[in-house]
């Protein structure tokens, strides 16, 4: 893979946005929910949330390809979104949208980056302690989009 930069979503960048989410989430989460639940998750799901959160989102690109992306959906120091597109992890791109926001979030004058992820998401979690982020709380929480509830893992690093 060439290189590739990270930068602020426009517009423009919703529907490739949302195939990119879909993807990964397809790969990193639907393995973990019941059917009902994958069934309402689409790229649409995606596309919406980077339409009317697009001054809070960034993206990886290169080469005409958008390889991820990452959110702090209310413009705090809560890390909302971090996907990357499955054909592209291990290249550093996951690990490059959350110091990029992580940097945001210092310059926003909060003192720690926060985030949650599925416990069973072992693969998540053990990135993020790798990157430097501890376990805060671990406990079932409701799933504000995916609306059900689910056991999940509060983490915080300071930035």
């Amino acid at each position: 893979m060439d290189e590739f930069s990270i930068r602020p979503a426009r517009v423009e960048d919703t529907r490739r946005i949302g195939a990119v989410g879909h993807q990964a989430w397809l790969k990193g989460i639907c393995p973990y929910v019941c059917p009902e639940v994958r069934e309402r998750i689409a790229p649409k799901t995606f596309e919406l949330f980077a339409r009317t959160h697009t001054n809070q989102v960034i993206v990886a690109e290169g080469d005409g390809n958008l390889f991820g992306f990452a959110a702090t959906e209310d413009g705090d120091n809560y890390i909302s979104d971090l996907w990357v597109a499955p054909d592209f992890e291990g290249y550093g791109i996951g690990t490059a949208l959350l110091s990029a926001l992580e940097e945001i979030i210092a310059d926003r004058g909060y003192g720690t980056a926060r985030l949650e992820v599925l416990t069973d998401n072992q693969r998540a979690v053990s990135l993020y302690r790798y990157l430097g982020y501890r376990i805060v709380r671990q406990g079932m929480r409701k799933d504000k989009v995916l609306c059900v509830t689910l056991h999940k893992t509060l983490m915080q690093k300071a930035v």
